[in-house]
């Protein structure tokens, strides 16, 4: 039997010259503390620059993707809405052959924020590219400007067993979300106003999150759950740290 720690692959843009610097550098300290959390529960962790990397399904266990900016709308079908910016096409494609590799070869993939967004794209959903100035969503534009405020999950579900609640308090920062979920996968949390906050699939195993569970401020139990969700679905074997 396979005795390796868990490779876990996390991808975001790494300095993407299509996002502003202050926005790069809160995205790489939110990845590292993903990166951190996975490390902590025995995980052995490759962070991929999906600006310069094109790597390969069969060198990781599970696989991360992390937020960023807006997806290419071309990857649905649509003309861009005058809000869309940021979107880098080579990361866009680097990270949705990823996610259909891993969903191929049966390897578990989790989502956060764009992550979501990107894994619906790649799996043959749409987004709804811009959802208002109002209500309790809203854009990072810059570092720390977070929305709080709370998610229903559906019972029974993936996120639901994982957090040990059906509704719970998130910090999220975003102007996208799902909209045509892609076959296979199904909602299973949404904001009061309706908006979708986790997609998940049984097998291949998909979870993922609209929020930011290792943001500044969020509850850490939230980001180890999600992160020991994510190893429980790899080789058990795999899943435990090491000595």
């Amino acid at each position: 039997m396979n005795a390796h720690p868990a490779r876990i692959g996390i991808s975001f843009a790494d300095g993407s010259p299509t996002v502003p610097a202050d926005f790069s550098r809160m995205l790489t300290g939110l990845t590292t503390t993903v990166a951190e959390a996975f490390t902590s529960a025995g995980a052995q962790v490759h962070i991929i620059d999906a600006v310069s990397e094109s790597p390969s399904i069969a060198d990781f266990d599970a696989i991360v993707i992390m937020g960023g900016a807006d997806v290419d709308p071309a990857l649905y079908g649509a003309e861009p809405h005058a809000t869309v910016r940021g979107y880098n096409r080579r990361v866009d494609d680097t990270e949705a052959a990823l996610v259909r590799a891993a969903v191929a070869e049966g390897r578990p993939v989790f989502g956060i924020c764009r992550g979501l967004q990107l894994i619906n794209v790649a799996l043959g959903g749409t987004l709804v590219q811009h959802l208002g100035d109002d209500g309790p969503h809203r854009d990072a534009v810059v570092p720390n400007s977070f929305s709080d405020h709370e998610v229903n999950l559906e019972p029974g579900s993936a996120v639901a067993e994982a957090l040990g609640r059906t509704r719970v308090g998130i910090r999220s920062a975003h102007h996208q979300a799902a909209d045509a979920i892609a076959p296979g996968l199904s909602v299973t949390a949404r904001a009061d106003d309706g908006v979708v906050e986790a997609l998940e699939q049984a097998s291949p195993w998909v979870l993922a999150v609209q929020w930011h569970p290792e943001a500044p401020g969020a509850d850490p139990a939230q980001l180890t759950a999600l992160v020991r969700a994510v190893l429980d679905e790899v080789s058990p074997t795999l899943g435990e740290p090491q000595n």
